[in-house]
């Protein structure tokens, strides 16, 4: 209960103010701090974790269950094999640091905001935990919805609640797919299906934790089950990295942010494209920045622009620079969001962090330098050369004509046409398919027409497989979209 007492003077009366917060409305708003399913799971693999650094167990166990229901539900399962909730009051309170374990969970307030996400009108959760004196007793106790500021009533249940466990906790809910589905935010996807969704948190998982998987050797597992298309999976979670094409930079530093001394692992590398994921490591310039992990967790993914000022371009491509900050000390590392979904920018720490960065690495480049680069290693990497002149293929790229006819590559199909624009429209189709009529009839067959655009859109993509799947004397038009 908050209260509030209001002083009018001396010998005047004092009124009492009831400060308890309006719950329906409170529960909701919580959430809002989350974006998406992802980094509710992150809250409480993140709990788990710490439970297991706390009582220092190795080869923690944590499995997380899926089972997509009827009426649009789907039912999370988070069990975690570590030594239980010790003080499951203080786990509930709202900013609760009473019992505080490990850096990855160091805010008290993110069980309650993730809870609150999937379960807006706070009625489906469940936790159940274990303690080492439950498991003596024969018991394990049982928190359900619905949170209540006024107390909330400790359940206490005979046998044992875990799979395989004498302790540990279990957070259990229910969820509507258009939560489960914001799985998918991360990645830019739009796919509803639930197999693709689940592939892509393992991704996510893989990437977030690969670090703490590997060296402290904890196993996640996720089961999915979906009853109507009997879809089934259970698979452990693998860490991901990115392939390295080039490593530039590989340290290790001593660092003071401000508050006491931290180790700081910097690493700058290439990339190389030989990678299966869906969104990360993908050589990209959406998968090329900085990495900031604390204690191995990735806790965000920067921009080159915020700590170099300088602006995205495809030169880039492929540089990833991971920052990983170690301590125990919270004090010492930068302040993170409610959520660990990024720095607090207001914390003198992070900005000292930035400025370290951009002192230890350079990624400024001669404009000129860089864009003659980037068309040299394009025409490196995209063509299967027998013969191509660079030299005109760079002269000619940096004109701004509607169309450049950049280059003629001969090769066994025939000879590829390399054409830049700024933005291709339909209209511009209806040339490339009579040229390539052209051609044929003459007897000089064109293998590829690949248009090198900044924007292609939708109606000129669309138009683009339509005439692919054409044929003409029993040869397929080839047409190739490729964008700057």
């Amino acid at each position: 209960m908050f209260l509030c007492y209001i002083s009018f003077g001396k010998g005047k009366k004092m009124k009492k103010l009831n400060l308890i917060p309006d719950i329906d409305h409170l529960w909701k708003t919580l959430g809002y701090h989350f974006e998406n399913l992802s980094q509710v799971i992150h809250e409480f693999v993140d709990n788990a974790i710490s439970d297991f650094i706390r009582n220092k167990i190795k080869n923690g166990e944590i499995i997380i269950t899926f089972k997509k229901m009827s009426k649009n539900k789907v039912e999370v399962i988070i069990e975690d094999h570590g030594k239980g909730i010790i003080d499951i009051e203080n786990a509930l309170t709202l900013g609760g640091m009473k019992f505080f374990e490990s850096l990855f969970n160091e805010h008290g307030s993110g069980s309650n905001n993730g809870l609150s996400f999937v379960d807006p009108f706070n009625l489906s959760w469940i936790i159940m935990t274990r303690t080492i004196k439950d498991a003596l007793q024969g018991q394990y106790k049982v928190v359900r919805a619905p949170y209540s500021f006024k107390g909330m009533n400790v359940e206490i249940h005979k046998g044992n609640c875990l799979t395989g466990s004498e302790t540990g906790t279990i957070i259990k809910f229910t969820c509507s797919y258009d939560i489960f589905k914001t799985i998918r935010i991360p990645f830019g996807s739009q796919t509803s299906q639930f197999k693709d969704l689940v592939d892509l948190l393992y991704e996510d998982l893989g990437v977030h934790y690969s670090y703490i998987i590997k060296q402290e050797n904890i196993k996640i597992t996720i089961k999915a089950f979906d009853d109507d298309k009997e879809y089934n999976s259970i698979a452990d979670v693998k860490p991901i990295f990115p392939v390295v094409e080039k490593c530039k930079m590989n340290k290790s530093q001593m660092v003071d942010l401000g508050n006491g001394v931290v180790k700081i692992d910097l690493k700058h590398i290439i990339m190389s494209k030989n990678t299966l994921t869906k969104k990360y490591y993908l050589k990209n310039m959406r998968s090329s920045g900085v990495e900031i992990r604390f204690n191995g967790r990735l806790l965000e993914f920067l921009g080159f622009e915020e700590i170099w000022g300088i602006k995205s371009h495809p030169f880039y491509n492929g540089n990833l620079i991971v920052v990983n900050l170690i301590s125990d000390k919270r004090g010492r590392l930068p302040n993170t969001r409610t959520t660990k979904t990024g720095l607090n920018r207001s914390d003198s720490k992070t900005a000292f962090l930035f400025h370290w960065i951009a002192d230890q690495i350079s990624l400024l480049y001669d404009e000129k330098e860089m864009n003659q680069n980037i068309k040299m290693k394009f025409i490196d990497q995209v063509v299967n050369l027998t013969f191509v002149d660079k030299e005109n293929i760079i002269y000619d790229a940096i004109k701004t004509k509607k169309f450049i006819c950049n280059c003629q590559v001969c090769t066994h199909e025939g000879y590829d046409l390399y054409f830049e624009c700024i933005k291709t429209k339909v209209n511009d189709l209806y040339f490339f398919e009579k040229l390539w009529d052209e051609q044929l009839l003459l007897n000089k067959p064109i293998g590829r027409i690949i248009l090198i655009a900044d924007e292609h859109p939708e109606p000129v993509r669309e138009r683009v497989r339509l005439i692919n799947k054409k044929n003409i004397e029993g040869k397929n038009y080839n047409i190739v979209l490729i964008k700057k």
